[in-house]
């Protein structure tokens, strides 16, 4: 006999996003919806994206290059929908100039456009900063975890990254609160204890 009830039952884990790229031909417009980028080297490896997993990587081993790819949470008011932007090396480059002066990247509009009309092309970034009543936004993505899953990294990664982002996190939190308070912003190295 089914079990029927009026209400989803709640997910386990991060709720899966699609990964978008920057389109051919028309800028993509949202807002981001996580404080920083994740940057990680990559491979396109077995006919798709995968993490470099040096200093065991087959793809390395394998004499196939790598290339960092930064990614973040979007979110598109219109559809109401959400979504993880990778962007290559030279438009995360960009995206990090344009933010420097910026305490989180959250609630700010990015424009990414491609120059030419290549699926290759450079990427273009513009960056707006966050508006002064900005409108809500979702939860922000648990994007390394979400990553993991979709890399098909085995769990004990994904325990790993979660440890390590609760450091930076930490860590970024008291970063931001000294430049709000005008105090000497401490290092950005995680204070990681054993």
């Amino acid at each position: 006999m089914p079990n029927w009830t009026d209400t989803p039952t709640p997910r386990r884990g991060p709720r899966p996003l699609p990964i978008m790229r920057t389109p051919v031909g028309k800028p993509l417009v949202a807002t981001i919806t996580t404080d920083r980028m994740s940057c990680c080297p990559t491979h396109f490896w077995g006919g798709r994206t995968t993490p470099c997993e040096k200093p065991d990587c087959d793809a390395c081993n394998h004499g196939s290059p790598s290339r960092e790819h930064a990614y973040l949470g979007i979110y598109f008011i219109d559809q109401q929908a959400s979504a993880i932007l990778e962007l290559p090396d030279g438009a995360a480059e960009q995206l990090a100039l344009l933010a420097k002066n910026l305490p989180t990247l959250r609630g700010a509009r990015i424009r990414v456009t491609r120059t030419k009309l290549s699926r290759n092309a450079r990427v273009c970034v513009e960056l707006a900063p966050p508006a002064i009543n900005p409108p809500p936004l979702p939860t922000p993505p648990q994007l390394r975890e979400i990553l993991a899953i979709i890399w098909k990294l085995p769990q004990a990664a994904i325990t790993e990254e979660k440890a390590d982002m609760r450091q930076n996190t930490i860590r970024l939190d008291a970063i931001i609160m000294a430049k709000r308070n005008g105090k000497p912003t401490p290092s950005a190295t995680p204070n990681v204890q054993p």
